[in-house]
């Protein structure tokens, strides 16, 4: 799996994740199954069993492990944005390789900031939104909008950007986070879907400190299996690995709705460079001049002084 996003100077609290995660309002990751708008990568799974996890930015491959995924992020973070919270549309790409993890690519984008702090610019929203709507505006691209499960759901700023691009929201899949900080209403704002999420719903519970990946699922699954409110979800909208698989076949999908599309426009390009090629082999070339003694189109008077 491959994971890339535009780094800001703020840093992840879980790979792979926003550079802005800590932000009130989250970013849009964007799943994509080409490879690549500006930095989207694809890759595939390790045959091995050992997780391989490389950091590629301005031209350097940085290995590192889930133990430091999260140091070394904010250090490549730092060295492309700086260190005042500003963003930067260089992407950083986090290339995961395992056997048996999903193959996906995601572009994780900076949460929305209303309001600049430190060294930020003053248009830093203004900045940040327009690499959102950047990303998510391509119809080939799957919207994952997360959102916090303390907010209110129709009023999100990242919904109202969701919503301006796919209106219908058949590409748009919201993760909810923070599921054990606010689970009380959780399961009615899950299946009322009043801001019209087509592609549903899927509640995760993030790794927490140092935890890693698998303590971080255990805990998720506990939590989700024992809660007297959490455990009332259906387990279809529940986990990471849920989501890991439900965006491999929304991807899949995807992919087999665009393919069609994609070869047209290759066919139609090849085409069009075809009969420009026909065109300029058609142009009438100029005759050449009547050649004598080996000296064509040279001045008589030149031709004299060789005999």
């Amino acid at each position: 799996m491959a994971s890339s996003f535009p780094p800001s100077s703020s840093s992840a609290t879980s790979p792979p994740a926003s550079p802005a995660s800590s932000s009130p309002s989250p970013g849009f990751p964007s799943p994509e199954g080409r490879a690549s708008a500006p930095g989207s990568h694809s890759s595939c799974a390790s045959r091995t069993t050992r997780t391989s996890l490389t950091l590629d930015y301005n031209g350097a491959s940085v290995r590192t492990d889930e133990a430091h995924v999260v140091e070394s992020i904010m250090k490549a973070t730092e060295a492309i944005a700086g260190d005042g919270k500003g963003v930067s549309r260089t992407p950083l790409t986090l290339v995961v390789k395992k056997k048996g993890v999903p193959d996906l690519t995601m572009v994780d984008l900076p949460g929305i900031t209303r309001v600049a702090i430190g060294d930020q610019p003053e248009n830093i929203c203004e900045q940040i939104c327009s690499i959102i709507m950047e990303y998510i505006t391509p119809e080939e691209s799957i919207i994952l909008n997360v959102l916090s499960a303390t907010i209110d759901f129709p009023t999100n700023q990242s919904v109202r950007m969701s919503r301006k691009v796919d209106k219908t929201g058949e590409r748009t899949l919201a993760v909810v986070t923070k599921v054990d900080v606010a689970p009380e209403g959780l399961l009615e704002k899950v299946t009322a879907n009043d801001v019209n999420i087509g592609l549903g719903y899927v509640c995760v519970r993030n790794k927490i400190g140092e935890e890693l990946y698998e303590e971080a699922r255990n805990a998720e699954a506990q939590l989700f299996e024992r809660h007297p409110l959490l455990s009332k979800i259906d387990k279809s909208m529940v986990s990471v690995p849920v989501l890991a698989q439900k965006l491999v076949m929304i991807q899949a999908g995807m992919i087999s709705k665009s393919l069609p599309g994609i070869i047209k426009k290759i066919k139609d390009r090849l085409a069009a460079t075809e009969a420009v090629g026909f065109r300029a082999s058609s142009t009438p070339r100029p005759k050449p001049l009547p050649q004598s003694s080996g000296f064509s189109a040279w001045p008589r008077s030149r031709r004299r002084r060789f005999s």
